[in-house]
């Protein structure tokens, strides 16, 4: 049935403090989430057109993600915004 786990490689920082949004630590090497660009100390405050105020919104949004869809992300680097396309995989895939 449902529940197709996706993957993007972020690895969040599960210790941060921010207010709105999720710290990335890292990304897996190879994965969608590197692919993209997304770097360490990114804040992820969109995805596909949802925002994302904690680590809840964050999983919330990836299950609500198709696999092998392009997907809007909006980032915070360094205090701007920008807009990065992301595509997951399914966990099948990797």
């Amino acid at each position: 049935g449902r529940g197709m786990r996706l993957y993007l490689g972020t690895i969040p920082d599960y210790s941060s403090e921010i207010k709105d949004g999720v710290l990335i630590s890292g990304t897996s090497k190879g994965s969608p989430a590197e692919v993209a660009g997304l770097q360490a100390g990114d804040v992820i405050i969109e995805m596909g057109g949802m925002k994302i105020k904690n680590l809840n919104d964050y999983v919330y949004c990836l299950q609500a993600l198709k696999a092998n869809e392009k997907t809007k992300m909006r980032i915070l680097r360094a205090g701007k915004e920008r807009e990065l396309q992301i595509t997951p995989l399914s966990k099948v895939q990797r």
